[in-house]
């Protein structure tokens, strides 16, 4: 959990910091006690009571929308066909393997 001293811009309480992430506050208290999003700890004792900046919001807000980029992997390429039409005859399918006889166990 990142805590803050004296920021400069307004102070936001979880609700209104929660509806700028549009998330619960029980998500954005998660995100606090994760060390996700940096807050203002300004309860004591058993109580914490937790104010949020702007800036902390849109920083998290910018580094949770960054999308990697999966490494390419090319497609296999499909076998070819014998015919230039799609449709494929019967007798170009693979035969199943064939089923053994005997006692059924």
């Amino acid at each position: 959990m990142a805590l803050i001293d004296r920021p400069q811009e307004p102070l936001l309480v979880a609700k209104e910091a929660a509806a700028r992430l549009r998330v619960s506050v029980k998500t954005l208290m998660r995100l606090v006690h994760d060390g996700k999003l940096a807050c203002v700890n300004i309860g004591s004792g058993k109580r914490h009571s937790y104010r949020f900046t702007a800036g902390d919001i849109q920083a998290f807000i910018d580094k949770e929308t960054m999308v990697e980029i999966p490494p390419y992997v090319p497609t296999p390429q499909l076998p070819k066909l014998k015919t230039a039409s799609p449709w494929v005859s019967f007798s170009d399918l693979p035969k199943p393997p064939r089923r053994r006889k005997g006692p059924a166990s």
